[in-house]
């Protein structure tokens, strides 16, 4: 009876991203579609929500590919289960990097297995279900699925286990038995803020909204000030951090920016309206020094969300592509006019990976984050202050 409610649920998302979606049969066909469902249902069990969570977005990668990084079911709420632990991957190996004070002896140790499950397996499982154009994106999708026990539950080697064991080191902690809180530091609390470095603005812009109504005009008023009065005229925009928003909320920063230095720094936690203000930024001549960031030009993106029973549907209406005849992002958002734009052969280029290119590439290391170092926004002052144009 469950598997069967849940299969009318898979036909009800499948006929919702075929209404909603700009063109969600882009790469496979109704049948190939109809396939790929019977093919995993006869692969995976269906008995609940954490099935059902881990099969929707299945299907979902396997039909939008790495053409949409936005499309998926999102985790139902009441299966919400956030682990008081952080994890980063450096170097393609899996790091605790805050745990709770009682566990503390094995912070910056490697995660290695998840209820006896290597952890190569566990991530595997997670790229099964997980849409991205670059290896960043991934990992940072990885570091968001380990730190959900939700998101844990429903991977197929776990099963909805009661208890969630993490292999951190050479102990087995029970994660779940756990009560204890970590402090989190969120980039989002020193968003739209600045600092005074060696006669260096540094702007922080972490997302692309506003916490508060007219935060961005009173940060352009302050930079006008404390520009005015210091002669300041090389700025250093840190992106890092920034998984997008509104891609308009940076229009008056831009203004303000044009005709002085501007270094930006980049990490592979940028996405989406991130990007956008990445080419708003080299438009007006900023390089860029950092790590590469987490999606790419031509793709489908500018999400919405819809409800289906309790869990929330993200789906997106719109298709970005980059003209280098121009230099500027266009989008698409109306059906047919998709559909005719994609048969034109003569468009065929903007259907493929389009990177943004990164000046000086620094990636940095867990002894760096051991030690607080920051070798991307140190080479950015550095170059700033004395070689710009070199860059």
């Amino acid at each position: 009876m469950e598997k069967q409610k849940y299969i009318k649920l898979l036909d009800e998302l499948i006929l919702i991203l075929e209404n909603k979606h700009l063109d969600f049969y882009f790469q496979k066909s109704k049948e190939e579609i109809e396939k790929l469902k019977k093919d995993i249902l006869n692969q995976y069990p269906l008995e609940d929500d954490y099935d059902f969570y881990y099969l929707a977005n299945y299907l979902i990668k396997h039909i939008v590919g790495n053409y949409d990084e936005h499309t998926s079911l999102q985790i139902n709420q009441n299966l919400q289960e956030e682990l008081p632990l952080e994890i980063k991957i450096f170097n393609n190996e899996v790091y605790v990097i805050n745990c709770p004070t009682s566990i503390n002896d094995l912070k910056f140790h490697k995660l290695t297995a998840i209820n006896g499950i290597n952890i190569s397996q566990i991530l595997s499982e997670i790229e099964e279900i997980t849409n991205y154009s670059t290896k960043g994106w991934l990992e940072v999708m990885c570091e968001d699925y380990l730190m959900s026990g939700g998101k844990i539950r429903a991977l197929p080697s776990i099963k909805n286990n009661n208890d969630l064991i993490f292999t951190i080191g050479d102990k087995d902690i029970n994660i779940t038995a756990m009560n204890d809180k970590i402090k989190r530091e969120y980039l989002i609390d020193k968003n739209m803020t600045y600092e005074l470095v060696d006669n260096v603005i540094k702007i922080n812009y972490h997302q692309c909204y506003e916490i508060k109504e007219g935060q961005m005009e009173t940060l352009i008023n302050d930079l006008k000030n404390i520009a005015s009065q210091n002669n300041i005229s090389k700025y250093i925009v840190d992106l890092r951090g920034n998984t997008g928003g509104s891609s308009a909320i940076i229009k008056p920063l831009i203004d303000f920016l044009k005709g002085n230095e501007i270094i930006t720094l980049t990490d592979k936690y940028i996405f989406s309206s991130g990007l956008m203000a990445c080419k708003s930024l080299k438009d007006i001549g900023s390089k860029f020094i950092g790590d590469n960031v987490g999606s790419q030009y031509n793709e489908f993106g500018d999400s919405k969300m819809c409800t289906l029973d309790d869990f929330i549907i993200e789906y997106s209406h719109k298709y970005f592509y980059y003209d280098d005849t121009d230099n500027k992002i266009h989008s698409i958002s109306d059906k047919k006019e998709f559909e005719k734009f994609k048969s034109d052969k003569s468009n065929e280029k903007f259907f493929h990976k389009h990177y943004f290119q990164i000046d000086n590439i620094i990636t940095p290391s867990l002894d760096d984050y051991i030690l607080k170092k920051d070798p991307i926004f140190e080479c950015a002052k550095s170059n700033i202050v004395s070689n710009y144009k070199k860059i």
